[in-house]
This record gives structure tokens, sequence and C-alpha cells, in this order.
């Protein structure tokens, strides 16, 4: 997508997937606030869950390897039980008021039967969805992202393990957010979901060139400011045409 529009549950995952990719570096990393951290993970994916389910496949992968990395953590038992709670105070809440108001069949058919019913109507196969809205779609940074993170896996071997999440994510998310619709590039609008899982591919990268850390996160960071220096730019092009009028 160029500008702004109508994609309000992709800007949305936007938010959604950055923190919770913060608090999962937050608690991979760090023993400090363990239970706020834990909270906080299971609180916002199960807000991402609740705007569009199929947007979870972005941090799955992240939340299974942190299970697995302190399973053996004396932490482990207090990050569960607020994982729980944080998934409990976001859905219990919305549960209850759809129930009150006797429209629960409603909330199951917007959360899950919706957003999955575009599946049903595959244009294309898998592959050649992946293909078009990847390769044939004039995206040069996915092209560009694609390329560093393959060549980067066989090259840097410190932090090769760190790449194979974030590469597995990408790849996964991909099949299931552009290549199981299969409309190609009418899906390229899922891809916005992605920007928090580029960052963090660009920075571990450029982590082993600090030479051009900055340039790689400013160069990317202007691409996914585009939209909104286009969204403001075509406002105040219809206000001049406006005003020409009257």
């Amino acid at each position: 997508t160029t500008t702004i529009s109508d994609n309000i549950p992709e800007l949305y995952a936007v938010g959604f997937v950055s923190l919770i990719y913060f608090f999962y570096f937050k608690l991979l990393y760090s023993t400090v606030n363990i239970k706020w951290n834990s909270f906080f993970i299971a609180f916002f994916s199960t807000c991402l869950f609740l705007l569009k389910p199929n947007f979870v496949i972005l941090v799955l992968p992240f939340i299974f390897h942190l299970y697995y990395y302190k399973f053996s953590s004396p932490f482990f038992k207090t990050i569960f039980i607020y994982n729980a709670l944080g998934v409990l105070l976001i859905s219990i809440p919305i549960i209850l008021y759809f129930f009150y108001n006797h429209a629960l069949y409603a909330f199951y058919f917007s959360v899950y039967t919706f957003n999955f019913s575009y599946i049903a109507s595959q244009k294309l196969s898998v592959l050649q969805s992946m293909i078009d809205a990847i390769f044939l779609y004039p995206n040069t940074v996915f092209k560009f992202i694609f390329t560093l993170l393959i060549c980067a896996i066989f090259i840097l071997e410190k932090i090769r393990k760190q790449l194979l999440l974030l590469g597995f994510t990408f790849f996964i998310s991909v099949v299931l957010l552009v290549g199981m619709p299969g409309r190609g590039i009418d899906s390229v609008h899922y891809l916005m979901p992605f920007a928090p899982l580029i960052v963090c591919i660009v920075i571990v990268i450029s982590s082993q060139f600090n030479k051009y850390q900055i340039f790689l996160l400013l160069m990317i960071s202007c691409f996914f400011c585009k939209p909104i220096f286009l969204s403001v730019l075509e406002k105040k092009t219809e206000r001049q045409a406006e005003n020409k009028i009257v």
C-alpha cells in the first residue's frame, strides 16, 4: 500500500506486534519486571488475535521460543501465570459483553469466520500468490529484506539462531497471510504488519556492522514513513484544489 486509507486492522496490528516484540525481548534478556512483561505480552497478543486472528502468526514463533528458552528457568511459573492473566483480563470482559447482549455468535463470526472466509475464494495457488505479492509487485524493501535475510543466515554464523527464528517467522507469515488467500497483489496490504519484523531483522543483522547500523535503520524508517508523507501530500493537494474552486 502507498498511502494510509482503510487498512485499519493492519495499522493497529503494527502497533500490537511492535509492543509484543518489545516485551518479548525484555522478557528474554532481563529479569526486571518479569510479571508486567509477561502480562503485557499476553495482553497485546490477545488484542492482536481479537483484531484479526491470522496476524497472530507474526508473534507465535517468538512466544513459543520464549517458552522453550524459559522452560527450565525458575521464573517460568510466574511467566505462565501472568500470561494467563493477560489473556483472561482482555478476553473475559469482551465475551461477557457479547453474552449479555445475546451476540456471542456475531462475535464468533466477526473474529473467526469472517476473517478466515477469504481463504475459501482462492484465485491463485499458494506459491503463485506469494511470488506475485513479494517479487512481481514493485516492493523493493521486501525483495531487499528477503535477499538480505537469506544471505545473512549463511554468512553470519554468530547470530544464525536469531536469524533462523526471524526467517521462519517471516516465511510462515508470508505463507499464511499472502499465500493461502491466493489473491496475489490484492493481499499486499497484509504485509503492513510485517513492519516490526522487518525492523527486528535489520537491527539483528546491522548489530554485526555497527558502522552502518544507523544508516540502515534510517533507511528503513524513511520507507515506513513514506505512506504518512504521501497521505499528507495528498490531503494538501486536495485542499489546494478546493481553495482554487472556491
